[in-house]
């Protein structure tokens, strides 16, 4: 150790070729290790400190010694410090034990050494020594000498008093929160047919028997296909005849040259064999297109299809974002008295004393991953890079199956049978009728029929899409063409070229529209996606038609993209339960580990009876477990929320949350779902209520919306300055030539007034007020029951609100007077507005229930489980899938001749 650094991160890797040397597997170990003392045979002391390689930073006591505490060893961690004892003959002896992968490893014996500073170590060291002595001169002292000469001291119920300070009836057990990958950069995918035969031996030398699919990700794979696609290229270069792959190959080989490296996270190759025979209920994207679009001869049974996939990378903005947003989560864990004032401080004090289990989980997506790494490293305060933080604490091998797990079987049936109806009604070339309203949102949800009313026609707004992208496809084209506009705008966001940015619009271009006039839904996201990114990163451009493009696809976007997971209810929970099923069962886990204080999985857990006065609390214990997933499971898992039955009608917090749930129209990047386990200690341990849980949720992200509405705000006013518009209107720089234009700007005005999206930048008008007064005033006055935390010393102030308490009343004054809002949600919300710049765009944690019996809740996860199908979760028809609620009303709009829907009571 140097000072405060114990290690420094290299990213340059250098593989030793001479001389002595041993090289040894590194094991992730969730960022500690365990320094193990054993006096004897049946003694062993262990303590916990941070691993060096995690951020390299020494954490000092105020004495400038390394902090370190004690920690639980498991029956088999104490065998072992029994086994290395006998090895090494040694009664007083010192180990490192690594806990990894879910087993343990001593990975290096330090001989003769004793505990830093531990007064009850020391204690026993003087106990056992005395009798190990007493055994060897007069054994039969020993019994009778032990209590008088060396009493072990008893641990009282005061030193490991498991209450809380603020709240000494409510203790926080357990947070599970699910959460979306960062803010990243747009998607790309190629397929190829590739029936040569090295692609096939390829396929056959890494899949296992019986797979029909195959994803290859690692250095190794990567460089098997790279090394056969060159020679691929090299035969044609050489040959005269021509391949109807050539182009493909050479995109492919231009994708897995970029970065000079293959790190297994921003690309992939994916293999699977199709056939040309289409099944009984075929999918939009049928076989036969696929086919048709490489001009494979139908005599082919089956065909290796090649799907590349690249982009798609967190952004520096997304990882920026993500580690602020770690920063805030600490707010949702109440600050003690014991702690410190300081926001956040709590939970730093929990973590480093041992006395909080943390795993963070991440699927195999890079995106994922790095965003949980971020997160990680705001939520823990710790330094360096992400690498080593990605690589000690965040889990992603084989988590596929639990947070990126597809449908298949009958839910692969059904999601292709939603697309087709998704197809049908894009499509549609008249406006939508009171039929379609029923049909594409029988749920009622407020987004999805709001969508549905400023599209009115979807095929014409297709149209309109199509010619906005056409127009943005050739302004940068011309831009790529202009060498001086090159050189002054090289390189983009992301160190992205414009020669790349075009191919990406025009591949969309091309994609979107066919031959016979039809539009393929699925590139719908892929434009919006396209759109929200260059409008928030590439804005120096100067393109024009973007906010126009932005504004007539999203309402397209917020339509089709919840559907895909399910039109009626049934289709929608029984896609749910399939994604969401694996993930289900880990929350069922955590919630009885959680509850019955079981500490059997591995964990780093503070031994009371050796801690110090330092620490008041050493009972207290928290186990926190993170998933970082896509979309599509937080999609799943919240269908399944709102439509499987978690709560009765008769629960009017649930029923507020359904319908605030349906006002969100997208799940953003970092859209959070926070599962809160509370347990009331005056109740008996058998009490049905003693256990509770709180569901959170944040929609995200919003940055790409408050970016459209500052070029609003500034087209307007520099327009007013014209004398073109009067000042305070908001509409685009362009002359509205369609209906789309003109809808932007009603759509920008309602925007404008949301306080996430446009902060207050005036406030000598204003009544400024505490906190305490806003509490008091907008959230619901404590009933019995619920579940509250005393101590607002960090939130309530009686100073006058700045600026960014301004913004946080605002938010406040945005919801119901009756809206609940939970302690953590209202800690960490204004966390959020007073972080500055990387949290501006986040949406705070709103409470969707603040107590929900566990019993309740695990018997809701269980049911989803052990499910079936559909039918074991909802009375529907055997056999049948379609909507079993009833249909919204429905009134005409006089003036717009329109379908207006009214969202349905129940």
């Amino acid at each position: 150790k140097v000072y405060e650094r114990s290690s420094i991160y290299s990213p340059i890797s250098r593989v030793r070729k001479f001389g002595s040397y041993i090289y040894e597997d590194f094991m992730p170990t969730d960022g500690q290790d365990v320094k193990v003392y054993t006096i004897g045979l049946h003694y062993a002391h262990a303590e916990a400190r941070k691993s060096p390689t995690l951020d390299g930073r020494v954490e000092r006591d105020k004495d400038g010694k390394e902090l370190r505490y004690p920690v639980i060893l498991s029956a088999k961690e104490k065998e072992i410090a029994r086994l290395v004892a006998l090895a090494f003959k040694q009664n007083i002896c010192g180990f490192d034990l690594l806990r990894a992968n879910g087993h343990v490893y001593v990975c290096d014996v330090n001989g003769f050494s004793f505990v830093k500073n531990s007064p009850k170590y020391y204690d026993d060291c003087a106990q056992v020594l005395g009798e190990l002595m007493l055994s060897k001169l007069s054994p039969e002292l020993v019994h009778i000498l032990r209590q008088r000469i060396f009493p072990t001291i008893p641990v009282t119920p005061e030193q490991v008093t498991n209450t809380s300070a603020s709240n000494p009836r409510l203790e926080l057990r357990c947070v599970l929160a699910i959460v979306r990958h960062g803010d990243r950069t747009p998607k790309q995918k190629m397929k190829m047919i590739a029936m040569n035969p090295r692609f096939i031996d390829l396929f056959n030398k890494y899949a296992k028997e019986g797979e029909r699919e195959l994803k290859l990700k690692r250095p190794g794979q990567m460089q098997d296909v790279l090394e056969v696609t060159r020679d691929l290229l090299s035969e044609q270069k050489d040959s005269a005849s021509t391949c109807e792959n050539v182009d493909k190959l050479k995109v492919l080989k231009s994708v897995l040259e970029m970065y000079g490296h293959f790190s297994g996270v921003n690309r992939k190759v994916q293999l699977k064999w199709v056939t040309n025979k289409p099944p009984n209920k075929t999918p939009l994207k049928r076989i036969e297109q696929i086919i048709e679009e490489y001009e494979i001869p139908p005599a082919n049974e089956q065909n290796l299809l090649l799907i590349l996939k690249w982009g798609g990378e967190l952004t520096m903005a997304g990882r920026a974002q993500s580690e602020c947003m770690g920063d805030a989560f600490r707010s949702i864990y109440p600050n003690k008295n014991d702690y410190s004032a300081l926001p956040g401080s709590g939970f730093i004090r929990l973590h480093s004393t041992y006395r909080h289990d943390l795993k963070i989980y991440a699927s195999d997506e890079g995106r994922v991953q790095t965003t949980a790494a971020a997160f990680a490293k705001g939520l823990l305060s710790l330094d360096g890079e992400i690498a080593p933080i990605l690589y000690h604490l965040v889990r992603s091998h084989k988590t596929d199956k639990l947070l990126d797990q597809p449908p298949s079987g009958a839910g692969k049936r059904i999601m292709a049978n939603v697309k087709l109806r998704l197809h049908k009604m894009i499509h549609t070339q008249e406006e939508f009728t009171e039929d379609d309203y029923r049909k594409y949102a029988p749920t009622g949800c407020s987004s999805l029929l709001e969508s549905m009313k400023i599209i009115k026609n979807p095929y014409k707004k297709c149209c309109e899409v199509w010619e906005f992208v056409k127009n943005i496809t050739a302004q940068i084209r011309a831009i790529s063409q202009d060498q001086d506009l090159i050189s002054e705008f090289n390189p983009l966001y992301h160190e992205e070229s414009i020669h790349l940015m075009w191919g990406r619009w025009s591949k969309l271009e091309k994609d979107f529209r066919h031959k016979d006039g039809s539009f393929d839904i699925s590139k719908i996201p892929d434009i919006f996606d396209n759109i929200k990114y260059d409008v928030q990163h590439n804005s120096k451009l100067g393109l024009k038609k973007t906010i126009q493009l932005y504004y007539c696809v999203k309402p397209l976007a917020d339509l089709i993209v919840p559907q895909e997971y399910g039109i009626t209810i049934p289709e929608k929970v029984e896609i749910g339960r399939m994604v969401s099923t694996p993930l289900v069962r880990k929350l069922i886990a955590d919630l009885k580990i959680a509850s019955t204080d079981d500490i059997s999985d591995n964990t780093y857990r503070l031994d009371p009876s050796y801690c110090t006065p330092s620490v008041l609390s050493p009972g207290r214990y928290v186990r926190t477990r993170l998933y970082f997933t896509s979309e599509s499971l937080i999609h799943s898992f919240l269908n399944v929320m709102r439509y499987a039955g978690l709560c009765s009608k008769d629960d009017e917090s649930w029923e507020q949350a359904t319908d605030y749930l349906g006002t969100v129209r997208e799940a953003q990047y970092h859209t959070q779902i926070v599962l809160m386990l509370y347990e009331d200690q005056q109740l008996p341990e058998n009490h049905p209520n003693r256990f509770r849980v709180g569901i959170n949720f944040s929609p995200g992200t919003a940055a790409c919306q408050r970016k459209v509405n500052e070029r609003l705000t500034a087209m307007s006013e520099i327009m007013a300055e014209h004398g073109e518009i009067s000042s305070g209107a908001v509409t685009p720089a362009e002359e509205p030539d369609s209906e789309t234009e003109a809808m932007v700007s009603d759509e920008a005005n309602k925007d404008l007034q949301n306080p996430i999206i446009n902060q207050v930048k005036s406030l000598d008008s204003m009544k400024f007020l505490t906190k305490a007064e806003l509490v008091e005033q907008i959230v619901r006055p404590i009933e019995e029951g619920d579940i509250v935390d005393s101590n607002w010393t960090a939130l309530l102030k009686t100073e006058p609100l700045s600026a960014e308490d301004a913004a946080f009343r605002e938010w406040l004054n945005n919801f119901p007077a009756d809206r609940r809002f939970s302690p953590a949600a209202l800690r960490y919300a204004a966390a959020i507005f007073t972080e500055g710049e990387g949290l501006e765009a986040v949406e705070p944690l709103v409470t969707l229930h603040n107590s929900i019996p566990l019993h309740q809740f695990e018997a809701f996860l269980s049911r989803v489980a052990e499910a079936n199908d559909v039918h074991d979760l909802l009375d529907v028809p055997a056999g049948q899938l379609s909507d079993s609620t009833p249909s919204p009303n429905f009134s005409r709009d006089e003036e717009s001749n329109s379908a207006t829907p009214q969202p349905p009571r129940d």
